[in-house]
């Protein structure tokens, strides 16, 4: 089977929202095209956050910050392409180097960052790929690093290990690469 490969996302953007699997509370990203890359604002209702994730055209990560209660990021990640990571007052992140991905508790939104852009959507069903995480807690801004394998199961369908159950999970995308359901963790509700 061939490779499967993303639709262009509109230049006009997306909104998708996304609730727990036993909850009411949203998770809303609105994705926008600015100055030649993806900007990524995702609201964490669960966790009162914002995330902000900066993409280059080809969906690869170069930058993240986390706001929890200021007006300036409360950490604020960027890579310099080339797998060194660092944080914006110039400190290095050695720990991180090689992360293609960063995960933040309640937004499923990473799940499309890694299909389409670390795994840039050049795999037939069956392939699965190795993406190097760094998972952040969103109240210690902790940072610790993972492997987390993705496999192409079907024609619009990927598996990965669920953060919220620690099992191994199948989860339908949309023609965008953007996660639906994963059972037993969120809903989507919107976009």
């Amino acid at each position: 089977m061939s490779a499967w490969r993303a639709a262009a996302v509109p230049a006009s953007g997306l909104r998708i929202a996304w609730t727990p699997w036993d909850a009411a509370i949203e998770t809303v990203a609105t994705l926008r095209w600015d100055n030649e890359a993806w900007t990524v604002e995702c609201a964490l209702g669960a966790h009162d956050v914002q995330l902000v994730l900066r993409l280059g055209a080809d969906w690869r990560l170069q930058q993240c910050l986390l706001f929890r209660d200021m007006p300036t990021p409360d950490l604020w990640l960027g890579t310099d392409g080339r797998g060194r990571w660092g944080e914006v007052n110039g400190s290095l992140r050695p720990e991180l180097a090689g992360c293609e991905l960063v995960e933040v508790a309640g937004s499923p939104f990473h799940h499309a960052v890694a299909v389409r852009g670390a795994a840039p959507g050049l795999l037939a069903v069956g392939d699965e790929t190795i993406v190097r995480t760094a998972r952040v807690d969103v109240e210690t801004l902790g940072v610790q690093v993972r492997e987390r394998r993705y496999r192409r199961t079907r024609a619009d369908a990927w598996s990965w290990t669920s953060a919220t159950t620690g099992r191994e999970v199948e989860v339908c995308v949309d023609g965008y690469g953007v996660a639906l359901d994963e059972p037993g963790a969120w809903r989507r509700v919107s976009g």
